[in-house]
């Protein structure tokens, strides 16, 4: 985003590569003017400074203005109220503000800029992770964090501030005081999501800063993240912590939208600890897992995690931030050079992706199902378009390069060509099966219009397996396809391990629960099977968010993306780890994504004479 009226703005001038701007803050005048001063420096020379990770918000005509160098700089409401705590707690510390650091309406220096944002961040004495002005139900939630971030944050990171004059430690200080609002009577009603603490932490987590992509690198190459709201903060050990411990919770009924509530603090905290464990993380895995957040620019879902994932490369990466070409063009040649420098057809996983609004449902057969609307752009169907936020778990079990094949299909060595003039990728593929039936998918938005949730969905999708199939050992094939026979890990939570072993029992045991009296299914018992019914729920819900139930021609019963339909084709793809559902339109192959089909999964290799190459458009 652009803060008008900024245009005639002197920026000292920066002379090297790895020159960066800081800003030094005085205490506002006793109008309330805020002045500053910026300056130049070098980051191989380890300058002392601090960097502020923020919302920008909405830039508007009537803007407030700071006095920088002695001219005038507006800046956006959200950054002017930042400023204004920042001026006195950080008062003569030099910051690293993107938003005045930065000169915005030069495109080349932003490009510049972002490829050195991991170093930027990385050498911060702090960054600032500013969630913006107080409310009153903050209090409430800096608490509820500190305590149940303590018992495992503390005596690894020494995270437990001083809280009050009297040296009582903020933990503490934390619990006398929910103590004394009588709100610690029953632990377990404490971060209840209808409690008061449970609704206030909740409330916390939604902010927009939780929802903005570039704070993802912003967080996770910190050296020391404090968060704040107004003159509240805590440790970003001790508030991920405490997130970790409120999605670890098991309760009966399961509470479907307590995660919900967590889920970009929890991933946010997740990616942290990967970072901080020197753990590598493919471009293509990170974009697609942070597909909900949100930032201003298409361009941006790449350029943004660039940081990241390119912090220890010491050669020129594969991939260079752009605002320079269409974002159609960006995509494809990401996916291209993907392709091109890997060796490999990974980036197809994350592939075929389609949002809600382009769902339209009808009856075949009658039997409810639902259709895509085409996308008139111009984005390849084999390059991920990464607008899309409506995104399964991918296919890949790990989130490197280098990772457990969910299925051994991929013993051969790709075989493909990128034509770059027609925009295709041509491979060697086999046809396996074809798709007869489809249910309704389950996503937030089909849940939302047709008043199911998640066990419904399941409900309907085992119904319509027995519809088709008979219902005569139906409930082990349903209980692998729900959970992709184990072969996917969830992210969630990381403490979900599932063998294939335990899948009948574990699915008994969640079927009791959930679904209408069935033969061969246990009686449902408040106690008994209460751990084994929330661990199988709760991979089955992750590995099928986003995705659509189907049975093919040969029986089979099978997970893809939203957007396979009927009629589908099933090909193995030389070279790709799972299956593939491919749609012919009018001599064209549209590429749906990969899938997981029940008894596919471990076909060794291609036939050669029963393969063909499929040009993917």
């Amino acid at each position: 985003m652009t803060v008008s009226n900024n245009e005639n703005f002197k920026y000292p001038v920066l002379s090297h590569n790895d020159s960066i701007r800081t800003l030094t803050l005085a205490q506002p005048d006793d109008d309330g003017t805020i002045r500053a001063h910026v300056s130049c420096a070098r980051l191989r020379d380890r300058p002392a400074y601090s960097a502020l990770s923020y919302v920008w918000g909405e830039a508007s005509h009537d803007d407030p203005e700071l006095v920088v160098s002695g001219q005038p700089y507006k800046v956006t409401r959200s950054l002017h109220a930042a400023i204004s705590y920042l001026a006195s707690s950080e008062k003569d510390s030099k910051l690293w503000i993107d938003q005045i650091s930065i000169n915005q309406e030069d495109d080349a220096e932003k490009i510049q800029q972002v490829r050195l944002m991991s170093s930027i961040f990385s050498q911060a004495r702090v960054v600032i992770g500013w969630l913006g002005l107080p409310v009153e139900s903050d209090q409430l939630a800096f608490n509820l964090f500190r305590i149940l971030g303590s018992s495992t944050s503390d005596s690894a990171s020494g995270s437990d501030q001083v809280g009050s004059l009297d040296g009582e430690s903020a933990t503490a200080q934390a619990i006398r005081e929910l103590t004394e609002a009588g709100l610690i009577q029953d632990m377990e009603y404490l971060f209840h999501p209808d409690s008061i603490t449970g609704r206030a932490a909740a409330t916390l987590c939604r902010r927009p800063w939780f929802r903005r992509l570039w704070i993802v690198q912003e967080a996770t190459l910190a050296q020391v993240l404090e968060l704040r709201c107004g003159t509240l903060s805590i440790s970003s050990q001790q508030f991920f912590a405490g997130v970790e411990a409120l999605c670890s919770t098991v309760s009966d009924p399961p509470m479907e939208s307590l995660h919900s509530q967590y889920y970009n603090a929890h991933r946010l905290g997740q990616l942290m600890r990967e970072v901080q464990l020197r753990e590598h993380h493919s471009f293509p895995y990170l974009a697609h897992r942070l597909s909900i957040w949100e930032c201003k620019k298409d361009e941006d879902r790449l350029n943004a995690l660039y940081g990241i994932v390119f912090r220890y490369d010491r050669v020129i990466p594969w991939f260079q931030p752009s605002y320079e070409m269409s974002v159609p063009d960006l995509y494809k040649r990401f996916a291209a050079n993907h392709i091109t420098v890997t060796r490999r057809l990974d980036v197809l996983h994350f592939a075929g992706c389609v949002d809600s609004d382009r769902l339209n449902f009808r009856t075949v057969d009658g039997l409810l199902g639902v259709s895509v609307s085409e996308s008139r752009d111009e984005t390849p169907s084999w390059a991920p378009d990464w607008r899309v936020r409506l995104r399964p778990l991918a296919l890949t079990a790990l989130h490197g390069e280098q990772h457990r094949c969910p299925s051994t299909s991929v013993s051969t060595t790709p075989d493909f060509a990128i034509d770059d003039l027609h925009g295709r990728l041509r491979v060697r593929a086999q046809q396996m099966d074809r798709i007869r039936y489809c249910g309704l998918p389950y996503c937030e938005s089909v849940c939302r219009s047709f008043g199911k949730n998640v066990y419904q969905i399941f409900c309907h999708w085992y119904a319509l397996a027995c519809a088709i199939l008979g219902a005569t050992d139906i409930a082990d094939k349903f209980a692998s396809t729900l959970t992709m026979d184990c072969r996917i890990d969830g992210v969630e939570r990381d403490y979900l391990k599932i063998s294939v072993h335990e899948l009948p029992t574990l699915f008994k045991h969640w079927a009791a629960r959930n679904f209408p009296p069935v033969d061969g299914i246990l009686q449902y018992d408040s106690i008994v099977g209460l751990e084994e019914s929330t661990r199988f729920g709760n991979l089955a819900e992750e590995l099928c968010r986003n995705r659509i139930f189907f049975v093919t021609e040969a029986g089979r019963l099978g997970l893809g993306n939203v957007g396979v339909r009927p009629g589908g084709l099933i090909y193995l793809i030389q070279g790709l780890e799972t299956p593939s559902v491919v749609d012919v339109e009018s001599s064209e192959s549209i590429f749906r994504g990969t899938c997981y089909v029940n008894g596919l999964m471990d076909v060794n290799s291609i036939t050669v004479d029963d393969s063909m190459h499929v040009a993917l458009s």
